[in-house]
């Protein structure tokens, strides 16, 4: 599964790489300016700096490029696996998409193993504790 998903990434980026408009920004401006998929204010407002545009129409090549391999194992597992939850959760408000991200950050568990399944449930277990608390006082 993991394979697989790190090359869908790799499939998307060899796409971009080739489509006209992706590597200048042209692309992206316009899905952060149509309501096709739903509203998008934050990316409409994103659409105004064509510099930032740029620059993350490249980081999003490189970071499909490499992320099979920095996922694969070791430490940076992590954070690879955060940034891209953090980076579909932000599609959601910058380009109005509501169903991918969610399968997306779905099939990220493919990554987990026993340890980190234990350390989410802890953590999970940890937070609601809190907020159970919070709502008595």
């Amino acid at each position: 599964m993991q394979l697989l998903i790190g090359l869908i990434y790799f499939g998307a980026a060899f796409t971009k790489m080739h489509t006209d408009g992706f590597v200048s920004g042209d692309q992206i401006r316009f899905w952060l300016l149509t309501n096709v998929n739903n509203a998008n204010p934050i990316g409409e407002v994103l659409a105004m700096f064509p510099e930032f545009i740029v620059a993350m129409s490249h980081i999003a090549l490189v970071w499909q490029v490499v992320f099979l391999f920095l996922s694969w194992r070791g430490p940076g597992r992590t954070i690879i696996l955060s940034l891209g939850t953090m980076f579909h959760l932000s599609t959601v408000w910058l380009l109005g998409l509501h169903i991918f991200p969610p399968i997306m950050i779905l099939s990220y568990v493919a990554w987990l193993n026993e340890k980190d399944v234990h350390r989410l449930r802890h953590w999970l277990q940890h937070r609601m504790s809190d907020q159970r608390i919070q709502q008595i006082q």
